[in-house]
């Protein structure tokens, strides 16, 4: 039986663990939200791969949390070696604010297969600064979201992330659930556990 492991390029990207924590200042304002890694998990899914055949596949869970509820990560393979990253929101009553079917595709080699209506890239190699940090392999995507709950719920629209290796989403440009208002939110310090 094939065995699909998920690749160290795509950990350094997407697998942060228990003690990880990002603080993200509004844009225009000295509005402050913070999120951090609760729970951090691997196992194996077995199901058949694009000729029929059983095999296993790794599969990384993540549960973040934060003021507003918390999300869900899927880091899961997609292609015969390659791994995409899917992101679950809810909101602090832990219904389900929104689904994004992919938000980032690996090996980065990979990005310009990524033909789905669903998933661009923007931008492959951005430099970011945070402060007295210049923040490089940063990759800007856009993704369109569905949404499940608040003002937004049975709508689709388009968030935008800027993600870097061994720091996760560095700035996002994204829709408040609560209002529909449209928000950029940068990083404004760090600290991750791989």
């Amino acid at each position: 039986m094939r065995k699909y492991s998920i690749e160290q390029e795509t950990r350094e990207w997407t697998a942060f663990k228990e003690g990880s924590y990002w603080v993200y200042e509004l844009e225009g304002t000295k509005t402050t939200d913070s999120t951090y890694v609760v729970s951090y998990s691997e196992k194996e899914i077995s199901g058949t791969d694009d000729g029929g055949n059983k095999c296993l596949a790794q599969q990384i869970d993540i549960k973040f949390a934060g003021s507003e509820g918390f999300l869900s990560t899927k880091v899961e393979n997609v292609l015969p070696r390659g791994n995409s990253l899917k992101v679950l929101t809810y909101d602090k009553s832990s219904q389900p604010t929104s689904n994004i079917d992919m938000i980032l595709l690996f090996p980065l080699s990979f990005v310009n297969q990524a033909n789905a209506p669903y998933f661009s890239i923007i931008s492959e190699e951005e430099i970011l600064d945070l402060g007295s940090e210049q923040i490089k392999d940063v990759v800007h995507v856009k993704c369109t979201v569905k949404g499940l709950g608040g003002i937004l719920a049975n709508t689709k629209y388009e968030n935008e992330y800027w993600i870097a290796r061994n720091r996760w989403i560095v700035k996002m440009k994204v829709k408040n659930p609560e209002n529909g208002n449209t928000e950029t939110w940068k990083l404004k310090r760090y600290k991750v556990v791989q």
